[in-house]
């Protein structure tokens, strides 16, 4: 029987899923998983590095989640699919062909149509996000210090749009 191609775009969570599973279920299915990153970020830790925990506690290598697999991991940017020739380009210039193609791209963060929460809010879907929220903290707190009781109160006031897993563990 022949071996099928599937190229995989997305190092998340949807991406290694998928590729984990055409790999345990067949052996007639040969894995290409095209990532921008070295390493798959756990979402749900997110806020522990707003928190002040190191962003490599939420890092796992995708070199060690495929390391006894067949799976081969490409780290590459992709420019675009050309779906009549089969085929997912990267901006290195790599040409990454399939019989089939996934598209595991993530998702963006939800403003619900409130007017201005984007402008005004921090996101917290990635390190890079977490990351700059943590940095806008410290410094609300650093500024702080030279304010009267009452400007300090207004100053350390902290929103949290959202009820998800992020927004309960970043309340508390």
């Amino acid at each position: 029987m022949n071996q099928w191609h599937v190229a995989i775009v997305g190092g998340g969570f949807g991406g290694i899923r998928t590729a984990l599973d055409l790999t345990a279920r067949s052996r007639n299915v040969h894995v290409t998983l095209v990532s921008d990153k070295t390493h798959f970020e756990y979402h749900p830790a997110l806020y522990k590095i707003v928190t002040g925990t190191s962003p490599l506690e939420v890092c796992i290598p995708l070199i060690d989640i495929f390391k006894k697999t067949d799976v081969d991991v490409v780290y590459d940017s992709v420019l675009s699919v050309d779906i009549p020739q089969k085929v997912v380009i990267g901006s290195s210039g790599s040409k990454y062909h399939y019989d089939f193609c996934v598209l595991a791209l993530g998702s963006q963060t939800a403003y619900y149509s409130i007017p201005e929460l984007e402008k005004y809010s921090f996101g917290c879907k990635s390190i890079n996000e977490a990351l700059r929220l943590n940095s806008h903290i410290h410094e609300m707190f650093e500024r702080c210090h030279a304010e009267s009781a009452t400007q300090k109160e207004y100053s350390l006031r902290f929103i949290v749009a959202g009820g998800g897993a992020t927004g309960v563990e970043l309340s508390a």
